[in-house]
């Protein structure tokens, strides 16, 4: 046998592919610093809330409320940590109605970016919700609810709480129903008496339901956290002869309504392809608003509509079919799984359904605001300690069709998508037998949403999405122009603020080691969103680098000459984190034989990233993809082989 004449010569060229490593928005549901209230629940403190954090690199973590720290530790990548929080310890369960609850909020903060899920169960009672960073929220915002119609002792009531992240915060709402004791009136204004300092709560209750109140701030407009639902409610869709005898509650944040988009698109649950019905239900936010469902704008399935509607309207239909819903102005839309008593597949005794869960609110994303690279944890009862009967897991992924086959779900490809029109398509997919956690990727854009059922019981939340100001906002893009919110040491970066009003003034202050810089010439472009025209301003210094890796928060303070009552001086900020390269390496065998396979071995370092692209470049003109390929040489020869990750 011929041996190779020399050894293989491994000169390893390092490239950093920012498009692989670093491809989410910079108001994606992914943080450092978040908010979350414990709002009311019918079992009380019998029932307990868990925090579900995740990440994709190792970070440290802590978790606190009433001055005493709940939790602290390290995350590691990929593994899902959950903390849980008893109100019996720590008091910061919300059971009040039209009080202000002091130093009630609960703050998770970490050093890297993680995701957040919060769900609050008690074994056949569960509700959960995608938590948003601090950074995402907004000053204005719609409830969300349903109208109990199930028979259940105890305080059930329709609900929305919030949570001040900042002092002084000046809280105005106009409820569309009267509060629990009638101290509060319907469609009637109203001020919070007292200002909310960060960590307060206030929480509104009402025997009926909530949804369509309106919660805003006041005088300096500070940002708050507000979550929506109930303690407990049961119902069918309209029609059902059944009697909706099993309920859960519900328990969602919702988006601020600067978030809100036109375009939104359904798709059914598992149990609703088996005999469910959903309620879809639609909140408008300017007068004048034309809605459209599946092209019509008369018929959203049976539900008649009455175009155009006035700001605040609410439109109510059932389905269990996908649904295309689009307006000419901004609106926010909500899915409503009905109990399991209502599913005409099960037997009447909903003790022994073939189709088991009950009512479960979920706020869906628009089609402007979605993400290409998402981590979920989806599996509750993998984590010991947790209260709950849920059995059965799903994810449900609206995508694109022309980038379906793209999709891929923990590194495997996706098939079995149902066509919904001529652009979109859908798949449910059974991750019951899976991992607890799920990484889904594609070329484009896709709404996601993790679910689960039990006897009498479901949980349902985003597992991820984009809650961007769509017309007020500051990015990051590379040297190609990609939108980014990481980089590595040294690169050079561009900062864009997007204003829908032109400014005489704008600081701009990068953390980078310099002062910040006042502008008080500002240049603009302009562009079109909506029929409103946006103001675009680039940092107006040489683009920055950043020589030390960590967390960066970048801000920019502009001047509104129409602030609305608000302070003129707007902040508008984002999180930006600068990472050390990645260092390629691997190992092999240094001699072998020509036409034997060779196991090329990766050994890269991601330097705190997950390293998700390689590039092998064998020298003899052939190359891999693939992270640890195995290749032969026909001829013998000294090769130069290269890895770029």
């Amino acid at each position: 046998m011929k041996r190779v004449s020399g050894i293989f010569i491994f000169v390893v060229f390092l490239i950093v592919n920012l498009t692989s490593s670093v491809n989410a928005q910079n108001t994606s549901n992914k943080g450092t610093d978040f908010w979350v209230g414990y709002a009311g629940h019918i079992d009380g403190k019998l029932f307990r809330m868990t925090l579900f954090l995740s990440s994709d690199v190792n970070t440290t973590y802590k978790v606190e409320a009433k001055g005493q720290t709940i939790a602290s530790g390290n995350i590691v990548a990929n593994v899902v940590t959950a903390v849980f929080v008893d109100p019996n310890i720590v008091d910061v369960l919300i059971a009040t109605s039209d009080l202000v609850e002091l130093n009630k909020g609960i703050h998770i903060s970490t050093d890297r970016p993680v995701s957040v899920y919060s769900v609050i169960s008690n074994n056949a009672r569960t509700g959960g919700s995608l938590i948003l960073p601090t950074k995402a929220l907004g000053r204005e915002y719609y409830a969300f609810s349903y109208q109990n119609l199930g028979n259940q002792s105890g305080n059930v009531s329709s609900q929305f709480t919030i949570v001040a992240v900042e002092d002084d915060t000046e809280i105005e709402i106009t409820p569309t129903v009267a509060s629990t004791g009638g101290t509060r009136l319907a469609n009637v204004t109203f001020k919070i008496t007292q200002k909310l300092n960060k960590g307060d709560v206030y929480q509104y209750q009402a025997p009926s339901d909530v949804s369509g109140s309106v919660i805003k701030t006041l005088g300096n407009c500070k940002p708050v956290a507000v979550f929506s639902g109930s303690t407990w409610t049961a119902f069918c869709e309209s029609g059902n002869p059944r009697t909706p005898s099993g309920g859960d509650n519900l328990y969602q944040q919702l988006f601020p309504l600067s978030s809100w988009g036109k375009n939104f698109v359904t798709a059914p649950f598992y149990n609703t392809e088996n005999g469910n019905t959903d309620a879809i239900r639609i909140i408008v936010s300017e007068d004048n608003t034309t809605i459209t469902v599946n092209g019509s704008t008369t018929l959203a399935a049976t539900t008649t509509l009455v175009n155009p509607y006035k700001k605040g309207s609410i439109i109510t239909y059932f389905t269990n079919k996908p649904s295309i819903i689009n307006a000419d102005k901004p609106i926010g839309v909500a899915q409503y799984q009905t109990a399991q008593s209502c599913n005409l597949s099960n037997p009447s005794n909903i003790q022994n359904p073939l189709f088991p869960g009950d009512p479960e609110m979920t706020i869906l994303n628009p089609i402007e605001q979605t993400l290409s690279d998402i981590t979920v944890f989806s599996k509750l009862n993998s984590v010991p300690g947790v209260k709950t009967n849920i059995q059965k897991y799903f994810l449900n992924v609206i995508i694109k069709t022309v980038d379906a086959p793209s999709l891929k779900v923990d590194g495997n490809v996706v098939t079995g998508f149902k066509v919904i029109n001529n652009e979109y398509s859908y798949v449910i997919i059974d991750v019951t037998s899976l991992q607890d956690q799920h990484r889904i990727v594609a070329t484009g854009g896709f709404v996601a949403i993790a679910y689960g059922y039990g006897q009498v019981e479901s949980y349902a939340y985003l597992a991820g999405a984009d809650v961007k100001n769509l017309y007020q906002n500051l990015v990051a893009t590379s040297l190609t122009n990609k939108v980014v919110t990481s980089g590595c040491v040294n690169e050079p970066f561009k900062f864009t603020l997007k204003l829908p009003y032109p400014s005489s003034s704008i600081v701009w202050d990068l953390f980078n080691g310099q002062s910040p810089y006042t502008d008080l010439s500002p240049v603009f472009t302009t562009t079109v969103i909506d029929d409103k025209t946006i103001y675009v301003y680039n940092y107006p210094l040489a683009d920055p680098v950043y020589k030390t890796a960590g967390n960066y928060m970048i801000k920019t303070t502009a001047l509104n000459p129409s602030p609305s009552g608000c302070d003129a001086q707007e902040a508008i900020s984002m999180n930006f984190e600068v990472y050390d390269p990645p260092t390629a390496a691997f190992t092999v065998l240094s001699q072998s034989c020509p036409n034997t396979a060779i196991t090329f071995t990766d050994a890269s370092n991601g330097n705190g990233k997950m390293i998700t692209k390689w590039m092998w470049d064998f020298g003899n003109g052939q190359t891999s993809s693939i992270q640890n390929p195995i290749h032969s040489y026909t001829t013998s020869g000294t090769f130069k082989v290269k890895l770029t990750v």
